[in-house]
């Protein structure tokens, strides 16, 4: 015959299931109150405070728990997600760690310590915790997916590709671990091998825009830019969506087809839901090279309005001097650079991966005639990566400046090989 207790628990359960959780948790008190000594009745009871958004009393129900049982790990561990909820890293840390301490066992354990590792940017930890949860099951495949890119942040390709391996051979039918490992071999240049999984790719998934999206980056990667021009006119005729039209702008450019540029990236402004900075960047530039100083500027302001303080926002900082010299003369702009010089300094410090910043340090003690300052940029981001088309145009602009003419222009020729669109603008 079923106890009032264990009907209480299983009403509440239905009503908990479909999101009445101020009359489950009415039941789940009731059971409390009819054995108060069951432990069950405290964690359905917590369960559903928290789905009412009553983190303290849901805090209650699992203390209780512990004074009836002090090393309850699973107690341990929902104080911890509660912890968490209430954007308490560091007690919901220390749970974490208690409830493992008393032998919980559930991967979730793992994974949710690893996901704060990471938004706290500490990715070995993180990558530590990722591997625990998969000793524990070795076919979950998501977890194999957000180790793969704890491994990219760390910049340890070959482990991340392999990690890839892994989580296309245990679910081949998901897409994502295709075009991860796409973009991954295409940000290293390895051009072949990303034809090949893209190939396979489009194979198990030939309807998927994603996919055709890719091969668009793939042609444009080896230069095939009218190839390029003519999947984006087949694939999305109809389409208008800012990525499209971005795409179509750069290849524009690199075709010297300035105006139908400009003409894609007003485009993008004009069907804008929301500011658009790296439309509005490109149209600058465009700009700027024309000599049309003022839509430019103009643009340009526009940007630095924002305080966005991305790559677009540093970047037409910079340019805001290349106009103002223009403008106002060398010293204006001399002056200008050396108030601006400072941010980027400190903004390049608290993000050392944003290499843009770094490119922009060097333009500016280029502007300012500290060249010694301006190659030690240029070559920094040579160090990190030999690939990095415009350290090679900083390093050319140095050399320019210094009247090292020769120098000049073997860094041009590279600059250009490595990244054709700086072709675009007569660079």
């Amino acid at each position: 015959m079923i106890s009032n207790l264990e009907e209480y628990i299983k009403q509440g359960e239905v009503l908990y299931s479909i999101g009445n959780y101020e009359e489950a948790k009415r039941l789940y008190e009731k059971a409390v109150k009819e054995d108060p000594m069951n432990i069950d009745s405290y964690f359905k009871l917590s369960e559903a405070y928290v789905m009412l958004e009553d983190y303290l009393k849901a805090e209650q129900c699992l203390e209780n728990v512990l004074l009836i049982e002090k090393d309850n790990s699973r107690a341990y561990f929902h104080l911890g997600n509660i912890s968490f909820l209430k954007n308490d890293e560091e007690s919901g840390k220390s749970y974490y760690s208690k409830a493992i301490h008393f032998g919980f066992s559930d991967i979730d354990i793992f994974i949710n310590y690893a996901i704060v590792c990471e938004e706290q940017g500490n990715y070995e930890e993180a990558l530590n915790y990722y591997n625990k949860a998969i000793t524990k099951d070795k076919f979950r495949s998501d977890i194999r997916f957000r180790k793969a890119q704890i491994l990219i942040a760390m910049n340890k390709i070959e482990e991340a590709l392999e990690t890839l391996d892994i989580f296309i051979e245990l679910d081949p039918n998901l897409f994502e671990g295709y075009h991860l490992k796409f973009l991954v071999l295409l940000e290293n240049n390895r051009i072949e091998e990303a034809g090949e999984i893209l190939d396979r790719a489009i194979g198990l998934f030939p309807d998927d825009e994603g996919f055709w999206f890719d091969k668009i980056l793939l042609l444009q990667k080896k230069q095939k830019v009218d190839e390029a021009l003519k999947l984006i006119e087949s694939k999305f005729k109809n389409n208008k969506s800012s990525l499209i039209l971005r795409e179509k702008a750069k290849i524009h450019l690199v075709k010297n087809q300035v105006e139908d540029a400009k003409h894609d990236l007003e485009e993008i402004i004009s069907l804008e839901n929301e500011f658009d900075e790296q439309a509005r960047f490109y149209l600058a530039f465009i700009n700027i090279v024309e000599k049309s100083y003022e839509e430019g500027l103009e643009y340009i302001e526009q940007i630095i309005s924002q305080k966005n303080e991305g790559m677009y926002y540093y970047a037409a900082l910079y340019l805001k001097g290349i106009i103002i010299k223009v403008k106002d003369g060398e010293m204006s702009s001399k002056n200008y650079y050396k108030s601006v010089v400072s941010i980027f300094r400190d903004a390049s410090l608290d993000y050392p991966d944003k290499l843009d910043l770094i490119l922009y340090r060097g333009f500016i003690y280029k502007e300012l005639n500290n060249y010694e300052k301006a190659l030690e940029m240029a070559n920094y981001l040579l160090a990190i990566s030999e690939e990095f088309a415009e350290a090679y145009l900083l390093r050319s602009k140095i050399y320019e400046a210094m009247g090292d003419i020769q120098k000049a222009k073997e860094d041009q020729k590279l600059a250009t090989s490595k990244n054709a669109s700086l072709n675009m603008l007569g660079i």
